[in-house]
Order: structure tokens, then C-alpha cells, then sequence
């Protein structure tokens, strides 16, 4: 995100322009679907700067984004710097979720939102060591598919960024199956469409060669497709099928 971007965010937030509708916590953290979020053994940085546990509450937003309003789940998981004071975790949940909702380019891949409210996250709070957003986009009426974005940022720079997507009743050399497919990005990857891997998915997997070939085979020459076909965006992929 750059600077006059992050300028304009925090002037709304500061003008209190926006109003959030918070829906029913998930207290019990994230639905069994959704990946976890990076553990501490993930970070590039000492684990002993790390002094804030986990936030474990996730809640639920109703956005209007790229044209349709859509059912978001938002958690975090931060770190602070061990000469300052923990934040409370509502306070960093609740400035996330006022970035979502004010973020001003409403045709961004949810990627680049991501990228966008973890950076103001560390401008806004400096004391911050490293922090992840996670943003779940729940199935729709037009978009079938449950997906995740997940984004940790550092001070230092440093950036991880991985997605997710999982598709049911794919029609697979006459059956049905869910796949569920993982993946994280090469360092300033220019995003690829999620459908149009969905669709590599399809061809690939009805493909006559396939035809007879066990699952966890599948996964594995599936995932190899994928990698070799987007090998400029993505840096590794883990595929699931059921």
C-alpha cells in the first residue's frame, strides 16, 4: 500500500465518516474450514519479541466490495515489541475491521485489501512486531466458493501472503468431489484469478490421462500443473481432494 493511500485510510478513520456493523462473534475461533493462522514457529524474527498471545475471536462483517456484498470473517494474530505495552486485542480487531469497511478501492482483489490494512496496522501502531489478517469471504449467491486471504507483515518489511479456496461437487470423470486448494505467492506476484485456476482445476482433472488415477496421485500431478502454469505468481501449493 503506499503512502498517500494509508493517508487517505487513516483521515477517514480520524474523521469517524464510516459506521460498522459488527455481527455475532465466533468465539470459538475460526470455522474447522478455514487454515490456520501463521504459527510463531513461521516468523523470520525471534520468537522471545513476541509478548501478545493470539486473538482467537474472530466476528463477522457484512462489506460491499467489487460490486456485491459479501459475508467477511476477520481474525488476527499479532505480536508487540517487548518494551511496549500489549494492545487490547478488541482494539486491533475493531481497527481492522474499520480499514475494511472504509477501504476506498472497491474493485481490489482482496489480496491487495489485505496488503493494504496490515501496513496501516503497523503505521498506526508503531509498537507493533509483526502482525496477520486473515480475511475469510463466505459463499454467496454469486460466488459459490469459500475463500481466505491471509497476509503477516513486519516492521522490517517483510511480507507472507497465502490464499485459499475450496470448491464443492467438482464434476470429476463422472463423480463429484470437493477440492480444496492452498497456496501461497511469490514475492510482488501479480495475483492470478482464483476461477481461472478453478477452471485449470476442471480441465486438468477430466483430462483422459487422469482418468483412473488415485486421489493423493491426483493431488500430487495436479499440484505440479499448477505450479509450472503460474510459476511467476505462485511459490507453493498444497491441493485437497474429497
Amino acid at each position: 500500500m503506499d503512502t498517500s493511500l494509508s493517508a487517505i485510510m487513516i483521515r477517514l478513520y480520524n474523521k469517524q465518516l464510516f459506521k460498522i456493523l459488527l455481527f455475532v462473534p465466533v468465539i470459538y475461533g475460526l470455522n474447522s474450514w478455514a487454515t490456520p493462522l501463521i504459527s510463531l514457529a513461521d516468523q523470520p524474527y525471534p520468537a522471545s519479541a513476541l509478548v501478545s498471545k493470539p486473538v482467537t475471536s474472530p466476528f463477522s462483517l457484512r462489506v460491499l466490495h467489487q460490486g456485491m456484498v459479501s459475508q467477511v470473517q476477520i481474525a488476527l494474530d499479532y505480536g508487540v515489541k517487548d518494551n511496549n505495552h500489549g494492545l487490547a486485542d478488541d482494539t486491533l480487531m475493531h481497527e481492522a475491521a474499520r480499514l475494511l469497511m472504509s477501504y476506498p478501492e472497491k474493485y481490489d482483489y482482496w489480496e491487495v485489501v489485505n496488503l493494504a490494512i496490515t501496513q496501516s496496522l503497523l503505521e498506526i501502531y508503531p509498537q507493533l512486531d509483526y502482525v496477520t489478517l486473515q480475511l475469510e469471504i463466505l459463499p454467496s449467491d454469486r460466488i459459490h466458493y469459500r475463500r481466505a486471504s491471509t497476509v503477516t507483515r513486519w516492521p522490517q518489511g517483510d511480507v507472507n501472503e497465502s490464499w485459499r479456496f475450496e470448491v464443492q461437487e467438482l464434476p470429476i470423470q463422472g463423480r463429484t468431489l470437493t477440492a480444496a486448494i492452498d497456496y501461497s505467492y511469490t514475492d510482488a506476484a501479480i495475483y492470478p484469478d482464483y476461477l481461472d485456476i478453478c477452471r485449470q482445476l476442471i480441465e486438468y482433472l477430466n483430462a483422459p490421462l487422469t482418468k483412473n488415477m488415485p486421489l493423493e496421485q491426483l493431488e500430487h500431478t495436479l499440484g505440479q500443473h499448477l505450479l509450472h502454469h503460474y510459476s511467476g505468481a505462485i511459490a507453493d501449493i498444497s491441493i485437497r481432494l474429497d
